[in-house]
């Protein structure tokens, strides 16, 4: 919660470099100098996370799902040098709907059809979309332990497995595969909450986390994402001047290396936090449109520093009237929603009118 509140913050004064004005990045050390791929992750480089002892998620979930109750996570961006490393109840995890950040709600009441919670941690969002608006949802989770915690928890579909080799079939599934249980092989809502995105690491890994969610989403899909502009982190507290050097030729500001520790486990992984500019760029070279929800002031303004909801929808499908409904919808605007659809019946008519005259 402390680190959501820090990454809550506006921070205003001097821009740095975007993302759209490089595609060459490395991560940066405590020292404000590159670090090597060793070095980023010397105990967890290339071993599957299955195969590892350093689950901390997982262990933190299945603490609190078993015993109602763990010890405090700490979490921390050690890519900065100013970096705190804070500490999150785990019961944050397992927080209700009353408890979530409006732009979560807004994300869960704008899914629909089959959906896909990607990084579905202990499935609060999952269970939401699940129990509460009656959808059919699929957890996926790279931690088993979070997995077992969605499934104790009552969460019909969880999956463990890497979302890049994630291979939902049609048909029967064959022993030992890593394919879903049902009929399907495509999504109509995929969601990356609490900052999900995160996992693409890098700008790179970004066009690769998009060209593989399209592979998922079913025709007239949609990917529903939140993420923070972090660029405050770099500056003064008044915002003034840049805390450490950095290049910008090499470096975007909002890729980051974080660790997490709980217990005696730790775990330490490069994460991604993007600026809503950069993202409209990212999605459009990947054949998407970038669409503005809302932020966590629910005004509508794109401040920097404050956690934002945007959609991604394969640009022939996009239809910004649903966008409206929905979202007129979920801040209880009634008058709003009716108005917006008597004006598209009302276009509708028009168009009809004015296809048969000619």
């Amino acid at each position: 919660r402390a680190l959501s509140q820090r990454l809550g913050r506006i921070m205003r004064g001097s821009q740095l470099p975007r993302l759209s004005e490089t595609r060459t990045f490395v991560l940066i050390g405590p020292d404000g100098q590159p670090l090597t791929r060793e070095e980023a992750s010397p105990k967890n480089q290339d071993v599957p996370m299955s195969e590892r002892q350093d689950d901390v998620f997982g262990r933190a979930f299945m603490d609190y799902a078993t015993n109602g109750e763990a010890e405090h996570m700490e979490y921390g961006v050690i890519s900065l040098p100013n970096h705190d490393v804070e500490e999150t109840p785990i019961s944050y995890f397992f927080r209700s709907v009353d408890e979530m950040p409006m732009i979560e709600v807004m994300a869960m009441e704008n899914a629909r059809g089959r959906v896909l919670d990607v990084g579905c941690g202990a499935g609060s969002h999952a269970l939401y979309m699940q129990n509460k608006l009656g959808l059919d949802v699929t957890g996926l989770d790279i931690s088993p332990g979070a997995v077992n915690a969605c499934k104790q928890r009552g969460l019909k579909k969880a999956i463990s497995g890497d979302f890049y080799e994630f291979k939902p079939r049609k048909g029967k599934v064959p022993p030992g595969a890593f394919w879903t249980q049902d009929t399907h092989d495509k999504y109509d809502t995929l969601v990356f909450l609490m900052n999900g995105i995160g996992v693409a690491q890098n700008d790179v890994g970004l066009d690769r986390l998009l060209q593989r969610a399209r592979a998922l989403l079913a025709p007239g899909g949609q990917i529903l994402m939140d993420s923070t502009d972090i660029q405050y982190m770099y500056v003064s507290e008044d915002g003034s001047k840049f805390e450490f050097d950095f290049d910008p030729k090499r470096h975007y500001y909002g890729e980051t290396l974080v660790e997490v520790r709980y217990k005696d486990a730790e775990l330490v992984f490069p994460w991604l936090f993007i600026d809503y500019d950069a993202l409209m760029i990212a999605a459009k070279r990947n054949g998407f449109e970038a669409i503005f929800l809302g932020d966590e002031s629910l005004g509508g303004d794109r401040e920097r520093g404050v956690t934002y909801l945007a959609k991604l929808v394969p640009m022939a499908d996009y239809n910004p009237l649903m966008d409206d409904i929905r979202n007129a919808q979920v801040l209880g605007n009634n008058e709003a929603v009716e108005q917006m659809r008597k004006d598209d019946r009302d276009a509708a008519k028009e168009l009809r009118k004015d296809t048969s005259s000619s």
